[in-house]
């Protein structure tokens, strides 16, 4: 460590001991050595930009729309949300469901679709197909009845 930061053995151990701190040039060569940042080496703290809470603090917090889970589509387009719910997400054309007509999840699950989604083979989606609203496999969008609703990001269940 000495030779990679330029300085000798005794003064690496006067660091390490606490006898006194690097000066600036020096902080900065042992930072580099290190891998980290000079500002965590001195202080323990991240610089703000650098923090992995950051990117979470500068997430939007959005307010999704809930809505009653309704097998037609005339019952959809109308509904009004029953609550919503906030979510710290960087997508913008969110919307919810209530679970309750859904098999395959559990009672008081809340489903959350983005509305924007592009088809994929992998997903799960809510589709229109005449006058009914389904949940189904991305691989079966190829029927050309189905109208796209949104894809399934997010299926939460409370306790």
């Amino acid at each position: 460590m000495a030779d990679r930061c330029g300085v000798s053995q005794p003064t690496i151990a006067n660091w390490e001991r606490g006898g006194h701190v690097p000066r600036k040039d020096a902080l900065e060569k042992i930072a580099d050595c290190l891998g980290v940042d000079s500002v965590w080496l001195l202080s323990g703290e991240l610089p703000a930009g650098r923090s992995p809470v950051y990117q979470h603090l500068n997430t939007p917090i959005r307010h999704i729309p809930i809505y009653e889970s309704t097998p037609s589509a005339k019952s959809f387009a109308n509904a009004k949300p029953t609550r919503y719910l906030s979510l710290a997400i960087e997508l913008e054309d969110l919307f919810a469901l209530d679970s309750v007509d859904h098999k395959e999840f559990a009672r008081d699950s809340i489903l959350i679709f983005d509305r924007q989604a592009k088809p994929a083979a992998n997903a799960r989606f809510l589709v229109q197909n005449g006058d009914k609203i389904s949940l189904i496999d991305g691989a079966e969008l190829e029927n050309p009845g189905f109208v796209l609703i949104g894809r399934l990001i997010y299926s939460i269940h409370s306790h």
